[in-house]
């Protein structure tokens, strides 16, 4: 090991920065403060070349985890019912912790080659981590564990342990104990909380006339008149059925996850596979291995259907544990499971599919596309009201923007955004005079969870701009006359199908999109709506048509496009969703 100390840094928790005037290699954009370009210099920094964004890497990774996928699964599933005294299928663990088993997977290929880049390309050889707490690492349930990656001590533990593991005749890892902040009391909303009381008291009461037999749907993100209709079809009183929450008391047991984690060892020829391996059953939720009977306990108190004819979910299916084991029972015992598509994505993205749910489900109804499977049911987009909106021919311009997410793919998504940050830039940039006023920036959700500060780097741009986080969102798209999309979410999707002025610029260009449906994307572009290159030849566009967007967006060429696109990944054919749901049902 080097004697000149270089130092890795993946966040900017400075409690655990090395002392002045060491060197440092910092893995993104997010170990410093937003906008503060001298603090580079000041601190001696050096930015490691960002990770994952090339597309060649994008696809090895995404074969790494297809491969590692279909290899440590059914050895995970072994050793769990092993452990647990069962003897349960992969689809049932699947449904359990599939989604946790994915994430965790990609996260670890991140992990692993972002600190490969930093010894072996930028010669880090020391690392301050926090000292590994299983406590801390471990979440209660899978809601929990999502959000996980987005907090810097429990990545700086996370890293520690890929270090460690793996780098450790290049690489020093210097533990120090970690000291929690202390959270801020979180406000008591009363209005909120009788809402709840409500909302449980009216399931409690309609439950009383449910059957044993009914179709269970829950979460479904139907309209809630059409959703009474369905219920009275299937010849069944309407539900608004509730989950009960649980906070399970179990504690982390040290001894079991350190026997479960030496029966999963393997090959040390993969570095990701080693480390994978090692961390996997150290930080499983606690509501799979020592939780496990408190959560069988809480899904067998629920006062659901003892013996559904079929069960049917839109949103459900990924971190509430509790819905999860019950449906992992019944689909055991045969009862027919069935998902709606409930956002983009599905059907186009090529890192995703095919998704757990997808999976695990015995149908998967679409919002139009088709796929060779016989699983796959060509169905409408579930609206909340959006098919309704008209947009003002006088009004502004609308650009809709995501977040950074919390670093839970196989590439960097803080240096992506930091790149995505500059186009948008360009795309304001090149507004013309009498557009830019007229400009709206409407921030993600969940931006101030992410921690990018995409506001304050907004502001530093161009103090001039207005910003929105908080608006109700169909209300703030009436106020425009076009929307302009700067990632393919379902925003974009429902904005087509309610023809409403849309245009979309992706600086990423198609390199997400399998292959097989590129053709849809490219009659948008052919026809303007859709923008992969410079954003501002997108500006351009817009500043040219401004004055009469109306007439260009009913071009025939124009809607010929949207309209080939929608009938693919957004039917809209009113009422049609809860016929083709009711025959599916009723089967």
């Amino acid at each position: 090991m080097s004697s000149r100390a270089r130092y890795l840094v993946t966040a900017d928790d400075f409690r655990i920065w090395p002392a002045a005037r060491s060197e440092i290699v910092a893995i993104n954009e997010a170990c410093f403060p937003p906008g503060d370009i001298d603090f580079i210099d000041e601190k001696n920094i050096t930015l490691m070349p960002h990770y994952g964004l090339d597309e060649a890497e994008r696809a090895r990774d995404h074969e790494l985890r297809v491969v590692l996928e279909g290899k440590l699964f059914p050895e995970a599933v072994k050793i769990l019912n092993d452990y647990h005294g069962i003897d349960r299928s992969e689809r049932y663990w699947k449904i359990l912790i599939g989604h946790w088993f994915r994430r965790t997977l990609l996260l670890t290929i991140n992990r692993v080659r972002t600190v490969e880049k930093a010894i072996e390309l930028m010669g880090a050889n020391r690392y301050i981590a926090y000292q590994p707490c299983l406590e801390y690492l471990t979440a209660i349930g899978s809601h929990e564990a999502r959000n996980q990656p987005g907090d810097r001590a429990w990545n700086s533990m996370i890293y520690g342990y890929i270090t460690k593991l793996l780098f450790r005749d290049s690489c020093q890892v210097i533990l120090v104990k970690h000291q929690p902040i202390e959270s801020k009391i979180k406000n008591f909303f009363l209005k909120d909380k009788i809402l709840d009381w409500i909302l449980s008291g009216v399931s409690f009461s309609l439950g009383l006339f449910s059957k044993s037999k009914d179709v269970f749907i829950y979460k479904s993100y139907i309209r809630p008149w059409d959703k009474i209709c369905l219920h009275f079809k299937l010849k069944q009183v309407p539900q608004l059925w509730y989950s009960v929450e649980y906070n399970l008391t179990a504690k982390v047991n040290k001894t079991t996850r350190g026997y479960l984690a030496s029966e999963f060892e393997g090959p040390k020829n993969c570095r990701v596979e080693q480390a994978f391996r090692h961390i996997f059953f150290r930080i499983m939720p606690r509501a799979f291995i020592e939780g496990f009977e408190e959560l069988k306990r809480c899904a067998a108190c629920q006062r659901w259907p003892n013996s559904p004819r079929a069960i049917f979910t839109s949103n459900a299916f990924d971190t509430n544990d509790v819905f999860k084991f019950w449906l992992a029972n019944h689909t055991a015992l045969g009862v027919p499971y069935y998902v709606g598509q409930h956002g983009a994505n599905y059907g186009t993205s090529r890192y995703a599919n095919p998704t757990i749910e997808e999976i695990t489900a015995d149908k998967f109804l679409t919002w139009g596309w088709e796929d060779s499977s016989s699983k796959y049911v060509r169905g409408d987009m579930v609206f909340n009201g959006a098919e309704r909106l008209r947009p003002r021919k006088r009004g502004g311009l609308l650009l809709v923007l995501p977040t950074a997410n919390p670093q839970n793919n196989t590439w960097d998504d803080y240096s992506l955004y930091s790149y995505f940050l500059m186009e948008v830039q360009e795309f304001i940039r090149n507004l013309s005079r009498n557009v830019k006023p007229m400009l709206t920036v409407r921030l993600h959700p969940d931006h101030s969870r992410a921690g990018f500060q995409e506001m304050c780097k907004l502001k530093a741009f161009d103090s001039t701009l207005l910003i929105d986080d908080a608006s109700p969102f169909h209300k703030l798209l009436t106020q425009n006359r076009l929307v302009v999309y700067a990632y393919d979410s379902t925003g974009f999707l429902e904005a087509l199908a309610s023809n409403f002025p849309t245009m979309a610029f992706w600086p990423f260009g198609l390199s997400y999109v399998r292959p097989s449906v590129r053709k849809y994307y490219q009659r948008l572009i052919n026809a303007g709506i859709l923008f992969t290159d410079a954003p501002a030849i997108c500006a351009s566009e817009i500043s040219s048509n401004w004055c009469f967007m109306h007439e260009w967006w009913s071009r025939p060429e124009v809607q010929e496009a949207r309209l080939l696109f929608c009938d693919r990944f957004a039917r809209n054919r009113r009422g049609e969703l809860c016929r083709t749901l009711f025959q599916l049902l009723s089967d």
